[in-house]
């Protein structure tokens, strides 16, 4: 037993005595460490005879890509987010890969709102794209920032993506009930001011806006749901009937609001969509659809002989 127990020491005291050494040549060939009391993590890789230093993250495991940066929604917008080194970021690029970390809205409430229209066109993409579509929770926390920073009202330069994404998701609402909550999210600003940024954006946005207003009759016919519908219908009277708003000179920018008159100059794409209705709309969805007929008719004579 002697003998055996001496022979078992003795390995285990070679065993150390090569991890010594082992550990030795790692801080030679990193020699650029500094001191700290942490826990230091070295990496030899095959076929090498060096070491190199590493993180925690990558001696847990954890790639670049899972562990957030300033990409994704871990504050994302702000400087304080993470940065994907030079090696990661080609990584990324080459293999497309989108982060499919996200944080819940608790986590980004008090960061800085990013812009509107940068929002926008990124949704629009995610929507369009095919492998975009199938990042179903990166869309929300996009639209829940998206929604709150346009609480005061959608601005013009944006509708066109806001259309292009509102039917992406009304559609996809059938076979996935979770959008719904991101439809009401969007829904829930349209009863507010549509913004301008310069007045000169009522003659050059004017094709915009009516596309805009003929797409709100569009989704009046689609969404079939008495809740989404009222929503709807209730954006669109009040666009119809809204006074100029009076919007806070910080949130509005410089240009003011689209008022009502503009609109119902741009509401030429609703006339037939109400005529029809008025005789094929449900009992519930009649006295909006016979509201909008008449704001459309006291617009002016034209509108009322049609």
């Amino acid at each position: 037993m002697d003998r055996k127990k001496s022979t078992h020491t003795g390995t285990i005291a070679k065993l150390d005595g090569e991890m010594s050494k082992s550990f030795n040549k790692a801080k030679r060939d990193c020699d650029d460490l500094e001191s700290s009391s942490h826990t230091q993590y070295f990496r030899r890789k095959k076929y090498k005879t060096y070491y190199e230093r590493i993180n925690s993250d990558e001696y847990l495991g954890k790639f670049e890509t899972l562990s957030g940066s300033s990409d994704t929604h871990h504050c994302v917008y702000g400087p304080a987010g993470k940065s994907y080194t030079e090696k990661g970021r080609l990584e990324r690029s080459f293999r497309k890969i989108l982060d499919p970390i996200v944080t819940g809205p608790k986590s980004t409430e008090e960061c800085e709102l990013p812009n509107t229209l940068q929002l926008a066109s990124t949704l629009e993409f995610l929507v369009t794209d095919c492998v975009g579509q199938l990042q179903t929770t990166r869309i929300q926390a996009h639209i829940r920032d998206f929604a709150r920073a346009s609480c005061s009202g959608y601005n013009i330069e944006v509708l066109p993506s806001l259309c292009v994404v509102l039917e992406h998701l009304v559609e996809r609402m059938r076979s996935e009930p979770e959008l719904r909550e991101s439809v009401v999210l969007l829904l829930d600003n349209m009863d507010k001011p549509i913004l301008l940024r310069r007045m000169s954006d009522i003659t050059t946005q004017f094709d915009t806006l009516r596309h805009y207003i003929g797409f709100l009759g569009y989704l009046l016919l689609q969404v079939g749901e008495d809740e989404l519908f009222s929503r709807v219908s209730r954006a669109l009277v009040w666009q119809l009937s809204a006074q100029r708003a009076r919007v806070a000179q910080g949130e509005r920018g410089k240009g003011g609001a689209v008022t009502a008159r503009l609109v119902l100059d741009a509401a030429t794409l609703l006339l037939p969509t109400a005529a029809r209705m008025l005789a094929l709309a449900r009992p519930t969805q009649f006295p909006a659809y016979q509201h909008i007929a008449l704001l459309l008719a006291c617009h002016s004579v034209h509108n009322c002989a049609r």
